[in-house]
């Protein structure tokens, strides 16, 4: 039995008996059943049909702040697609039956696409109803219905990520048609206005999801729990999900300099004794869109080499810091904001060598070429 994922919090209709399958429209001065019938129906001249279903005796006359109910299956449906806001790295899409390609930014997704980030590669989309996420290094993801329910606000999504990791922020989704759903091969999430995280194993055979905003409903074998605001839970294939898991607190990163004018980067920050184990990821923009660096890391430190394929230049960065449990659940983020002013790097010496010793009083010194530097 497949595991199931659902965000509670689902938009509650009024007290009218509306069907579950109704959009409900509040009527403003001068509607018309025609009118309305023009701006959201799918066939304009079903109109009676709403007419009928709400047993309105006047379609010309419509009392304002009137409730009407709309079927879902009556309305308006056109493409939602989503946009590319940010790439880095190796990103490739294919569409069903295309071929792979590099993904860019600005690019439009309409549905039916499937995208992989490689090492260290990182996607970030932003959908019709402005729901953020970010696809992180080394996951599948497969977008499918991107659907907009005309002007009503509704958008449905769903999306399936087969391994990897993804981190999303939902917005509020319009009940009765509009959702995201995310589909796992142990799970199926339906978010409505949430800030999540969702992990799937390499095999595909467990899922690690942690709630920073919000209430989860996780439903599996028969069995369901409540995951509330600042906590996770694991889903393995066959097994019912585990009781909420209270997710560890934010590290202590106040310790950290405003200022960095020596390379490579490099942080420690205030351990927290429950942790296994630290995420650490670099972006250049608060919102991590873009992630320049995505790191674990066994000790409350992290050092990134410079490279020369891969330098940072000087400028404002965004450190995240985040504790892992011992059953991978990773808790809040603590973000520490610096600049990096360390360019142009120092030259190396090169002669004398360390420690050389010279008898004589003339004494060449010699240094590497600083990349950048217009004199010593």
């Amino acid at each position: 039995m497949r595991t199931v994922l659902l965000l509670s919090a689902l938009a509650t209709l009024t007290a009218f008996s509306a069907h579950a399958d109704d959009w409900l429209y509040l009527t403003v001065p001068g509607d018309t059943l025609s009118g309305i019938g023009q701006t959201y129906l799918r066939n304009p001249k079903d109109w009676p049909k709403v007419q009928s279903a709400n047993g309105v005796a006047i379609p010309k006359h419509l009392p304002a702040n009137s409730r009407l109910k709309i079927p879902v299956e009556l309305l308006k449906v056109t493409p939602a697609p989503v946009q590319v806001v940010a790439v880095k790295g190796n990103v490739r899409f294919k569409t069903a039956s295309g071929p792979f390609q590099p993904l860019s930014q600005g690019a439009e997704l309409h549905g039916g696409e499937s995208v992989l980030t490689g090492f260290g590669a990182s996607a970030s989309y932003r959908f019709a109803d402005n729901t953020r996420l970010t696809q992180q290094a080394s996951s599948k993801l497969t977008f499918g219905r991107l659907a907009s329910y005309g002007k009503t606000g509704m958008v449905a999504t769903e999306i399936s990520l087969d391994n990897g990791r993804l981190d999303a922020s939902a917005a509020k989704q319009l009940a009765p048609a509009g959702g995201f759903r995310v589909r796992t091969p142990v799970s199926v999430a339906g978010l409505r206005g949430t800030e999540f995280r969702l992990n799937v194993a390499e095999d595909g055979k467990s899922m690690r999801n942690e709630v920073t905003e919000g209430v989860v409903a996780v439903a599996a074998e028969g069995q369901e729990v409540q995951v509330e605001t600042g906590y996770g839970t694991v889903a393995e294939l066959g097994k019912p999900p585990s009781p909420p898991i209270r997710l560890l607190p934010r590290p202590d990163l106040s310790g950290l300099p405003a200022t960095v004018t020596r390379l490579p980067l490099s942080f420690d920050w205030t351990t927290n004794q429950t942790a296994s184990a630290w995420r650490v990821q670099l972006s250049s923009d608060k919102d991590f869109l873009t992630l320049l660096r995505d790191e674990l890391t066994a000790q409350p430190s992290v050092q990134w080499e410079t490279r020369q394929d891969d330098a940072l230049p000087d400028g404002d960065y965004f450190l995240r810091v985040r504790g892992i449990d011992n059953l991978g659940l990773e808790g809040f983020d603590a973000v520490h904001a610096f600049t990096l002013n360390a360019l142009p790097l120092p030259p190396m010496p090169v002669q004398p060598a360390l420690g050389e010793r010279l008898p004589q009083h003339d004494v060449d010194l010699v240094w590497s070429p600083a990349e950048g530097a217009q004199g010593y």
